[in-house]
């Protein structure tokens, strides 16, 4: 009678075990959504006095490049600047209360975030915005952050529908070094995604 008891409760141990376990794994499943186009980049922009460097990235891989970053440093070695720039109708999240002349800070958002909708009255999104800036010892931006998500968006020529997405990138704090690791975006037009959604 004793042994009876014992062996019900293994065995119902182990089914809460199997279910735990498999509903784990239906969750890993679920989190990886077909809508959402994932590219490891993994390009670095290696920058020093008087060299500048860019490289252009193609976010929906259809040959026709959506962004550009570029990193670079004066002559004297006291400027530097790091931007993220986006060609027609592509741009990214940027912060409005952070301008240098006629430029915006990107605004990056942490991971899981989502941006607000592009709206085109309100001065939300931008095609050419910096991410670092160095002159003397004015330091704007993120350098020495660590990763960042940054908010974009860019419009399919062919249907002329906005696509959301995010670009995750790295500044060194002496801004010698500039990566930019990966993005991904949503397939579904006019739908803003999470940051470091796959």
């Amino acid at each position: 009678m004793k042994n009876k008891p014992f062996r019900l409760s293994q065995f119902l141990l182990l089914a809460v075990a199997i279910t735990a376990l498999l509903s784990s794994c239906k969750k890993d499943n679920e989190a990886d959504d077909p809508n959402i186009v994932y590219t490891s980049f993994d390009k670095t922009l290696s920058v020093s006095t008087g060299i500048s460097k860019q490289d252009s990235l193609d976010v929906n891989l259809d040959t026709y490049k959506e962004f550009l970053a570029y990193a670079g440093f004066s002559g004297t070695g006291d400027t530097a600047a790091s931007y993220l720039i986006g060609n027609t109708y592509a741009g990214m999240y940027i912060d409005s209360t952070q301008k240098y002349s006629s430029l915006y800070l990107v605004k990056p958002l942490d991971k899981g975030q989502t941006p607000d909708a592009f709206i085109p009255t309100v001065r939300k999104w931008g095609e050419y915005s910096f991410v670092g800036l160095k002159q003397s010892s004015l330091v704007r931006g993120f350098a020495g952050a660590g990763d960042k998500y940054v908010p974009i968006i860019f419009r399919n020529p062919l249907t002329t529908r906005f696509h959301y997405g995010w670009i995750r990138i790295n500044l060194s704090a002496d801004f010698s070094t500039y990566k930019v690791l990966d993005c991904g975006y949503n397939l579904v037009p006019d739908v803003p995604i999470a940051m470091g959604a796959k």
